[in-house]
């Protein structure tokens, strides 16, 4: 092995190897071969000079002059920071973990690391190739939990989001959607008997629905109060080719009165979830399941607060959200 400087003074390594050479007219042809027999060095860098290129090999080929010549190795690509050229001190910032939509990955970054935002997004795309698009994540704001985003690196970011054997139609720039609830999810779905009325109070993109829709012989009332969140539940709706769900646009503390008792409820707003019990009780019967979802410290005192009008089935974290919260969801059932 011999260690080497490139233009860039950075650290190659170099191993001699046997090779071939072989006219670039019959290079696919005979790279194709070389593959097929197991004697290709995948390890190191061909080699292209002029009309010829020579091929590092791991054993003699019959009918080719066999050379020894020094291959630069391909570096291992184990995580996208191995991509990113930035000074070392920087480095010890970049995000360990970032949520992929679709084709859409979403970043959270120190404001430290902003100079270097193209660059990174560019180094994400490499290492994801199906992936279309990098933004950073500015947190979710406003009345209607729409995250903040900042596009750096691709273009576009309405995508078809796939989970579950399902097929979910979103931009993460106009309704809140998190795929860090895939499983929680499906964990309802499973729940869910054919036959039953459900009622998903804060819908989003629908992600529930759609699953427990396309799984199960149910009707369904998807309500948010934002457009855009009704709009691509419809396209998913129509992606997915089911016909149970009822997209409403409206306030919950208005859609609620008109809507038919229901067999399970679906809040999944979870920093204001618990303030909107009373309207969910209101479409409740005894018996009724309630998935209540919210993000507290407190989850003693939460279930204290809820014993005296609900057994409580099942709880637990869903997944971290800070140093101190978590996201717990509770299963309830109308006594």
């Amino acid at each position: 092995m011999i260690i080497k400087f490139n233009n860039r003074n950075k650290f190659v390594l170099y191993v001699i190897s046997k090779a071939i050479k072989i006219d670039l007219k019959n290079f696919n042809q005979t790279l194709n071969l070389l593959k097929q027999k197991g004697i290709l060095n995948t390890g190191l860098k061909i080699i292209k000079s002029g009309r010829f290129a020579f091929i590092p090999v791991i054993d003699i080929i019959n009918g080719y002059e066999i050379y020894e010549i020094n291959f630069e190795e391909y570096k291992k690509v184990k995580d996208y920071k191995d991509l990113i050229d930035i000074p070392e001190n920087m480095k010890k910032l970049l995000p360990t973990s970032y949520d992929r939509i679709g084709e859409v990955i979403l970043i959270k970054l120190p404001e430290e690391l902003y100079p270097y935002a193209e660059i990174i997004g560019n180094a994400l795309l490499k290492f994801h190739k199906n992936m279309k698009t990098v933004a950073i994540d500015l947190g979710v704001k406003g009345e209607l939990r729409v995250r903040q985003l900042r596009v750096i690196s691709g273009n576009g970011l309405f995508t078809i989001h796939k989970e579950n054997g399902i097929r979910i139609a979103v931009n993460p720039a106009d309704v809140y959607f998190s795929p860090r609830l895939s499983g929680e999810r499906k964990r309802v779905m499973e729940k869910v008997f054919n036959g039953e009325i459900i009622i998903d109070m804060f819908c989003g993109a629908g992600p529930f629905s759609v699953l427990i829709g396309k799984s199960k012989n149910v009707d369904i009332y998807a309500i948010d109060k934002n457009p855009n969140a009704i709009e691509y539940l419809k396209m998913s709706i129509k992606l997915n080719r089911i016909n149970n769900i009822k997209p409403l646009l409206g306030d919950v503390m208005d859609v609620m009165e008109r809507l038919p008792f229901a067999d399970r409820i679906i809040m999944d707003l979870p920093f204001y979830s618990f303030n909107f019990i009373d309207f969910a009780l209101r479409r409740s019967k005894k018996g009724t399941i309630i998935h209540l979802y919210t993000i507290t410290d407190e989850c003693s005192s939460m279930l204290k607060s809820l014993e005296n009008r609900f057994f409580i089935l099942e709880h637990g974290v869903v997944h971290g959200y800070s140093p101190k919260e978590n996201m717990y969801f509770f299963d309830l059932e109308v006594k």
